[in-house]
């Protein structure tokens, strides 16, 4: 009887010990030298208030990217990423600015988006999906800045205005991490809870911390529900964009210093939410179709001039097997 017991009790804490790891392995484990390509959409509106005003201005982008993945000894994975296409447009109709990679009116932007689809940044990723190391981009923005040079100069400074914040470590790391660092990184059950925080460099450097839960999983495919809070780190504002297109007589920031206007600091504070749905394939781990809501609202400050706006963006994620 009490062998029986024992062997009774042994089965239990086996039984117990599966239930715990769970049956759905959600963890980044793409195949070694698989290929994909990855398509971003934001759409929405800023609205600035200023003066009594209210400025509604429409933005859209479209980033188009190649990805290659291989499997690290330590369980990690590498992924090389390339830009294939980007667009851009601001104002109705695009009347404010735009810019399309494969227009053939466009022939200096079709130059820099050639130059630079021939050249891959790399990073190590975790089996969360998390992004562990970053290549610097240094040599990628020097390699623009040579091909944006032949360009008369208002031109070539819109350009590095539009371009700048594609090319950046930060900028890579996040986009990277918004669209991989969504899984638990093991196996969990139906219902699984799992929080996580990113830092993500626009405008400011924002902090998103997301919670997920899994609601289900069909035909090998994991639906997840994502609720984020967003505050950014500090009130400085980062715009090298901006700098590179403004008069030598303003400021330029370097790193995450403040934007400094003529001797006055640009500060930002802002705060808001992001919620929506992310399709993971179980047997790679990638994310398949994602689709995000986000709002900020917040401040530019000018010394004592406070300036508030709102953005109300859409973002969707694809990513396709080549």
């Amino acid at each position: 009887m009490k062998q029986f017991c024992q062997a009774l009790l042994l089965l239990l804490l086996v039984a117990a010990t599966g239930c715990r790891e769970g049956k759905y392995d959600l963890r980044f484990q793409p195949a070694d030298d698989s290929r994909y390509r990855l398509q971003t959409d934001v759409s929405g509106k800023v609205t600035i208030k200023m003066l009594g005003q209210e400025l509604k201005q429409p933005m859209n982008t479209r980033i188009s990217s190649l990805l290659r993945f291989d499997t690290l000894p330590d369980g990690n994975t590498q992924v090389a990423f390339a830009y294939e296409d980007y667009n851009l447009s601001q104002g109705k109709d695009k009347t404010m600015f735009s810019l399309d990679s494969l227009s053939q009116k466009d022939s200096a932007a079709l130059r820099v988006m050639d130059m630079m689809t021939g050249i891959e940044f790399t990073a190590t990723i975790s089996p969360k999906g998390q992004v562990l190391t970053k290549v610097s981009t240094d040599s990628l923005w020097k390699v623009v800045e040579a091909g944006l040079q032949p360009l008369e100069e208002q031109l070539r400074k819109q350009l590095a205005t539009a371009l700048r914040p594609l090319i950046n470590d930060d900028m890579m790391s996040g986009m990277l991490e918004q669209c991989f660092y969504v899984l638990p990184g093991k196996k969990v059950n139906d219902g699984a809870k799992w929080k996580n925080q990113i830092r993500m460099k626009a405008i400011f450097t924002m902090v998103i911390n997301n919670d997920f839960e899994l609601k289900s999983v069909k035909n090998g495919i994991a639906e997840i529900a994502l609720t984020s809070t967003i505050t950014n780190a500090d009130q400085q504002v980062a715009m090298p964009g901006l700098a590179l297109a403004s008069p030598p007589s303003l400021g330029q920031p370097k790193d995450n210093t403040a934007f400094d206007i003529m001797g006055m600091k640009l500060d930002a504070d802002f705060k808001g939410k992001q919620q929506g749905l992310i399709y993971v394939n179980l047997g790679t781990g990638l994310m398949q179709t994602a689709r995000l809501q986000q709002q900020l609202s917040g401040i530019f400050k000018i010394n004592s001039i406070e300036i508030p706006m709102d953005m109300d963006m859409k973002i969707d994620y694809k990513l396709d097997g080549l």
